[in-house]
């Protein structure tokens, strides 16, 4: 496979036995703007061809794949249109089992990589010394994101909320704030098992109603409100004007006092309001939530 681009892109959390095993456990965890500052080069593209190319080590394969960028979020505009080559690692087993997970690459598919500079170190242990031209790497399937669009918060000043929507979370059920989607993370008849990490991250979720129960995030950030009824103003300055707020855990319990409401920012970018009803009191203890998005001016 030969790329009209000199760049190739490479992918190898080895754990690398390059010191970077501590700061890659946090990785996954990071919003799109902390992965922008810390990636050399972000770009939007298109999976067009992959092919395995050879064993790394025992449990580690490496494949290149072909991607046609579309779009530079950061980086070099002159790629834009260009096809480039990507080397990244595998499992040898087939299994994604390794936290982060590796990367996966859907073809025909858009997606946002960030990626970093393959240097000299990383180059040996994926045995690529061959390779003279400047080239990247992808880390983890963490640095790989699907395509919402544009997020609300983003497009123009805040004018008014959209829609008040309700809902319920079943146990272990996923709810993507920004699209309303909601999916469970296991199949029907298997045994309840929380889901591993990267089944967030490609579901986009941003909360989950844990088996114990409780209302769980991995990815969302938020600030505990008293006010569910407060300006899109208001909420503008506390969420985006004043910072990022802090990654919210545990959002409620059954025995709390509830409702609950919490001022949010999702990892795309969306600003709302969401607030806690009550939980079942039957097994299978279900969440009742309320939630809103910000419009903004077109």
């Amino acid at each position: 496979m030969k790329a009209s681009n000199s760049f190739p892109f490479a992918f190898a959390v080895l754990t690398w036995a390059i010191g970077t095993s501590i700061a890659a456990a946090n990785e996954p965890l990071w919003t799109d703007e902390d992965r922008l500052e810390n990636r050399d080069l972000v770009c939007l593209g298109t999976v067009t061809s992959v092919e395995k190319i050879s064993r790394i080590d025992a449990e580690n394969d490496l494949y290149l794949a072909e991607i046609e960028i579309a779009e530079m979020k950061k980086g070099p505009k002159t790629l834009v249109g260009s096809k480039v080559n990507v080397y990244y690692e595998f499992s040898s087993s087939g299994l994604n089992k390794r936290c982060p997970a590796y990367a996966k690459l859907p073809r025909k598919e858009k997606r946002t990589f960030y990626l970093h500079n393959l240097t000299e170190e990383i180059k040996r242990a994926l045995r690529l010394e061959q390779v003279k031209a400047p080239a990247l790497f992808l880390k983890m399937d963490s640095d790989v994101r699907k395509e919402k669009g544009p997020p609300s918060a983003t497009l123009g000043s805040p004018a008014s909320f959209g829609p008040v929507i309700e809902c319920a979370l079943g146990q272990l059920e996923l709810l993507d704030l920004d699209t309303g989607q909601k999916a469970a993370p296991i199949a029907q008849g298997e045994p309840k098992q929380e889901p591993h990490l990267d089944v967030y991250l490609d579901f986009g979720a941003d909360a989950q109603n844990r088996s114990f129960p409780m209302l769980v995030s991995q990815f969302l950030y938020a600030v505990r409100a008293t006010n569910w009824d407060v300006s899109a103003d208001e909420l503008e300055a506390a969420l985006r004007t004043n910072g990022t707020p802090p990654r919210v855990r545990v959002l409620a319990k059954p025995q709390d006092s509830l409702p609950v409401t919490y001022w949010f920012r999702t990892r795309a970018g969306n600003l709302g309001t969401l607030q806690v009803l009550g939980f079942g009191t039957k097994p299978p203890e279900e969440v009742g939530i309320r939630y809103r998005l910000l419009k903004t001016k077109q």
